[in-house]
């Protein structure tokens, strides 16, 4: 799809284009941005907004014509007078209200589209109030619900595109992370639109729920064609041709794995170095908005199946166990499912009091035990209940003993195995289902405290939120596995709100970081400068001291306020020259007549100049009459015109009052120089291509676990490297050329998260542990 016919420009950007399209054939991909960025964002967008009408803004007309036959259908249908009538009466408000709706609508993507093209964050109206903990009436909620569904179901579909389109409108707009939320053209925003818009309708929520089902049925029915075509367009302007958007699949035996993990490990520093590792597409939270990879349904499906029939081989070849319960006396009776929950509820409550569960080896004889004393009598568990105690106790004998979690989350984790031992039992779809939300909290529960904790940080926000949701388990949970459900909700809105506050983080130090950047930039113009006048003329000891220190920060506050080029640059420097000259005696006649001349005035602008960094009156007072002295000396005669001797130059001694020296100052601006090897230089060039938002782990000598920072942003200037750790806090600050020094060494390398979740590694591992238990036996 692409679309046709003459261009139309947003209302907001209309007047402007002829001026902007100037220079806008010069630019070309992402090189043309940096020569005229506004007027290249607002081309590109135009084209993009061009197609947003054409696919979604002409559509909304047919909606409303097949809403109001939808509603026409069903007064005819209506079961009794009073329901006719109102089906009517919002039929005629839709059609009242109708242009008034589209003319809404279309002012608010407009004003999206604005605010993207200025950088500005949109304000978010429906979708963002999923995490609020306000009460909401039901006519709200019901309409709050049919949108997420639909923003949901689109999103999930149209995943891959998607993120290609975020990916390319964040480097059109580098200043703008663009994710699903802030892209003006996603789903999102279409749904928020229409939610707005909607208020131009005074008809009741199940009406307004018809409206936006007819919405997603009609006018985004094509949303991914869309979403094409926009992607198409960037691509032919030169954004990100080349990216692409993979997904890992589960291919391979668990031996081919293991091996190649195996090599990878033996060979840390050279792989940090390769094409693949980076190159290797990471989750949207380490790097630049990639979706996740996951684990085929399928393959994990096919290994619980395996796993519970060799389990089941294992189980029939223990006849002697099976004669010797026998012959000691008469079959235990099978357990009752009543006996079972008591047993289990008791293990809970114990869990919960003791704050420990039992140890996962010996869960089955707990669970027995258990039973024992709710039944009063000599109880056993089926073949098939026995199967998945053992499955349970296999999953947190991995996560204790074999997966590479935080301590501290390994035994947050393991406090959900009783609780997790019940849905087990009373639910098969726990080990089928991978979106069984129990399942999915324990996953959540293991990823995101392995990643918040990974600094050992016990007082972590995210710890504390994990701790208070397994409390709520042990509490809770009974039967009903919506509990888990509502937990999970709750405990995903609870970390949306902390990466978001992590974000609003970030994007301060990067700020704070690009400031100081122009600053020490600012500064290393000033001291060159300074360098290049006094290479020329050897002044007084005491106006090298003013210069180095004083009007070096005059002329860094000068360049950070009008720029490298501007008069007041000039007149600055000017100055500078004229302090020089004044105090220099090697003038012809002329000149020094022009400089006796020159000095009320320089005097004045000195003052004017050191005022602006913070210099007093009475600190000036002191640097003028030095000044005084030292013109007087080098501008008049020897002797003073009643035989008296010339005022003396001041002391040699340097203008301090709070400011850095001109060799500290150096020293922190340029940085320390460091010569790269064949090797190190191999790791710079592939670092010079990293997207912002990179994971990086370093090894540290005293630490057990290697720490984990976020590349948040480097200059192409200076080279300087900004991380961040999980709450968006400025961690350190170092140069390009250091990193790849670290690199090149094994000490810093590429951080990618485990692929699977926890539940899909453990039980391949399971699996594997089994065989191995197995095939002995086999071979015998």
């Amino acid at each position: 799809m692409s679309p046709t016919g003459k261009q139309h420009l947003p209302k907001a950007l209309a007047h402007k284009k002829a001026g902007n399209d100037v220079n806008s054939d010069n630019a070309t991909g992402h090189e043309g941005l940096s020569v005229q960025p506004h007027a290249r964002v607002k081309q590109i967008l135009a084209a993009a907004d061009e197609a947003v009408r054409t696919e979604v803004l002409e559509r909304l007309p047919g909606v409303i014509r097949e809403l109001d036959d939808d509603l026409f259908n069903q007064a005819d249908r209506a079961a009794n007078h009073n329901e006719q009538n109102q089906l009517f009466d919002a039929r005629r408000e839709f059609r009242r209200n109708s242009r008034a709706f589209l003319q809404a609508f279309e002012s608010c993507l407009d004003g999206r589209l604005k605010g993207f093209v200025r950088g500005e964050e949109p304000e978010m109206m429906t979708i963002a109030g999923k995490g609020e903990l306000s009460l909401i009436d039901e006519e709200k909620l019901e309409v709050m619900l049919t949108i997420n569904s639909i923003v949901d179901r689109i999103e999930g579909r149209e995943l891959r595109r998607i993120h290609a389109l975020n990916t390319r409108l964040s480097t059109l707009r580098p200043e703008l992370t663009v994710t699903n939320e802030n892209n003006p053209y996603s789903v999102r925003a279409f749904c928020e639109c229409i939610t707005h818009s909607a208020d131009k309708f005074e008809v009741s929520a199940p009406h307004k729920v018809q409206l936006f089902q007819h919405f997603e049925r009609h006018a985004l029915n094509h949303f991914g064609e869309l979403m094409e075509t926009l992607n198409q367009q960037l691509i032919d302007a030169g954004i990100l041709p080349n990216l692409e958007f993979s997904i890992a699949r589960n291919e391979g035996s668990e031996e081919e794995e293991a091996e190649q993990q195996t090599a990878e490990s033996a060979d840390d520093a050279e792989s940090a170095t390769s094409d693949e590792d980076w190159n290797a597409t990471v989750p949207p939270e380490y790097q630049g908005g990639a979706a996740p990879r996951t684990h085929s349904e399928v393959a994990s499906n096919e290994a619980l199946r395996e796993l519970r029939e060799l389990l089941a081989v294992n189980r029939s070849r223990s006849p002697n166990a099976q004669a010797s319960s026998r012959a000691a006396g008469p079959a235990p009776a099978m357990a009752s499912q009543g006996d079972l929950r008591s047993a289990l509820s008791s293990m809970q409550q114990a869990a919960r009091v003791e704050d420990k569960s039992p140890p996962p080896s010996a869960l089955k004889d707990h669970l027995l035990d258990a039973l024992g004393q709710a039944s009063g009598e000599n109880t056993a568990l089926s073949g098939e209940q026995t199967d998945t105690v053992e499955l349970v106790g296999m999953l947190f004998q991995y996560i204790q003993r074999e997966s590479e979690l935080h301590k501290q989350v390994q035994d947050l984790v393991s406090r959900l195995q009783v609780p997790l031992l019940r849905v087990a039992l009373e639910d098969g779809g726990f080990f089928t289902e991978h979106t069984h939300p129990a399942r999915q909290l324990l996953n959540t529960i293991a990823h995101e405290g392995n990643e918040w904790l990974s600094d050992d940080d016990s007082d972590s926000p995210v710890f504390s939120r994990l701790n208070k949701v397994t409390d709520r388990v042990l509490t809770e949970f009974r039967d009903d596995i919506s509990v888990f459900k509502q937990l999970l909700t709750d405990l995903r809105d609870q970390l949306n709100t902390l990466k978001k506050r992590a974000e609003v983080n970030e994007r301060r130090q990067i700020e704070a970081s690009k400031g100081r950047e122009k600053l020490e930039l600012a500064r290393e113009r000033a001291d060159k400068e300074i360098r290049l006048r006094l290479a020329r003329a050897k002044p007084p000891e005491y106006i090298r001291g003013l210069l180095e220190e004083a009007w070096a920060d005059v002329l860094a506050l000068t360049v950070l306020r009008h720029g490298n080029h501007s008069s007041e640059l000039k007149a600055a420097l000017d100055s500078a020259d004229d302090l020089i000259d004044c105090s220099v005696v090697d003038h012809s006649p002329e000149r020094m007549a022009a400089l006796r001349r020159r000095v009320p005035e320089l005097l004045t602008e000195v003052r004017r100049g050191l005022a602006q960094v913070g210099f007093q009156g009475n600190d000036f007072d002191t640097i003028e009459r030095s000044l005084k002295q030292l013109f007087s000396n080098a501008l008049d005669e020897p002797t003073t015109a009643d035989g008296e001797a010339a005022p003396r130059e001041p002391e040699p001694a340097r203008v301090r009052f709070g400011l850095s020296t001109h060799k500290e100052r150096t020293k922190r601006t340029r940085g320390e120089s460091i010569r790269l090897n064949e090797k190190e230089q191999a790791a710079l060039s592939r670092l010079r291509k990293m997207q912002f938002g990179t994971w990086f782990e370093f090894q540290v000598d005293n630490r057990r676990r290697p720490i984990r920072w976020k590349l948040a942003w480097y200059s192409p200037v200076t080279s300087r490297c900004l991380f961040v750790n999980r709450r968006g806090a400025r961690v350190d600050e170092r140069s390009l050329q250091s990193l790849a020094r670290e690199v090149a060494r094994g000490k810093a390398r590429l951080y990618r998260p485990d692929e699977a979740p926890l539940f899909d590694r453990a039980v391949s591992a399971i699996l594997t542990r089994v065989r191995h238990m197995i095939q002995p036996k086999q071979t015998a």
